[in-house]
């Protein structure tokens, strides 16, 4: 059943996710028009700041806005391992949460009235 949810997510990326909450599609979509990228550079192994910042807000809206374990995101997103998009989100409730940096609660304003 996980590998079906997690194949059908990946061919077919307008699937809604469980309860139709939100479309991880739509996360990216928005993100990548937020920050000026392409999608697929948000699954890449890309280390440059704003890309990353970006991947970063992706982690945190699919971990908000979806039923998706951590496990299914970091598929999802190319990645490994769940420990990724956890560091990412956690990044993201430090900077926006503690309004250390104005650029991330910013984007994250914008982002969060866009879902």
């Amino acid at each position: 059943m996980q590998q079906e949810l997690i194949y059908t997510m990946v061919v077919n990326p307008d699937v809604h996710t469980p309860r139709g909450r939100v479309k991880v599609r739509e996360i990216v979509e928005i993100i990548t028009s937020y920050f000026n990228i392409s999608s697929e550079k948000i699954r890449s192994e890309v280390r440059k700041k704003d890309i990353v910042m970006a991947r970063h807000f992706a982690y945190y809206f699919t971990c908000e806005k979806t039923e998706l374990s951590l496990k299914k995101i970091a598929y999802l997103f190319n990645r490994e391992c769940h420990s990724s998009i956890m560091h990412g989100r956690d990044v993201i409730c430090h900077e926006v949460f503690s309004a250390k940096t104005p650029n991330y609660v910013d984007a994250f304003n914008y982002i969060k009235s866009q879902l």
